[in-house]
């Protein structure tokens, strides 16, 4: 699918989605503005205990689930102009902590690893092993079992010791 249309048809499944979503974003080639994309990406965070499956029934209305994980779910979709358009749909977490652990929100980890590219995240991966840290997608930067960051792409980067770097700039 062309940029474009990408664009227009990922924009229209945000809009409506959101209001079952404390925050929502499209993430993969078209965050990275690449001018081809095979599948749309969206990173959210629902609203709710019962966000999730409400975003879920929504994308049910229009597409066909193909698998429904614990993070995610995959829907295909009939696009008029491209035809059968896969649909990504991952779910980060706001932060959870209770009286005896907590975790922050991976809101930065999968928004950063859902945009890609593969090989950026394969970079980013290889730069934490070095410093004897985890590259987690799902959860964020671990040292041990302690997830050090995880919450915003700017920390994650900084944690690394490295400075950030734009979405357009990350295809290798």
């Amino acid at each position: 699918m062309e940029l474009t249309p990408a664009i227009r048809f990922a924009g229209k499944i945000v809009n409506s989605l959101v209001q079952h979503c404390d925050k929502i974003e499209i993430a993969g080639s078209i965050r990275r503005g690449r001018p081809h994309v095979n599948d749309i990406d969206i990173v959210c965070i629902p609203r709710g205990i019962e966000g999730r499956e409400r975003i879920i029934q929504r994308c049910k209305e229009k597409g066909h689930m193909l698998k429904n994980g614990a993070q995610y779910v995959e829907f295909l979709y009939n696009h008029p102009t491209a035809g059968t358009v896969q649909l990504d749909l991952w779910f980060a977490h706001a932060g959870k902590s209770d009286l005896f652990t907590g975790s922050p929100s991976n809101w930065g980890m999968l928004i950063l690893a859902r945009t890609g590219s593969k090989e950026h995240n394969v970079k980013l991966a290889a730069t934490a092993k070095r410093q004897g840290l985890l590259f987690s997608p799902h959860e964020g930067i671990k040292r041990g079992d302690e997830i050090i960051a995880s919450k915003t792409e700017e920390e994650i980067f900084a944690a690394l010791g490295l400075a950030y770097v734009e979405p357009e700039r990350r295809e290798a």
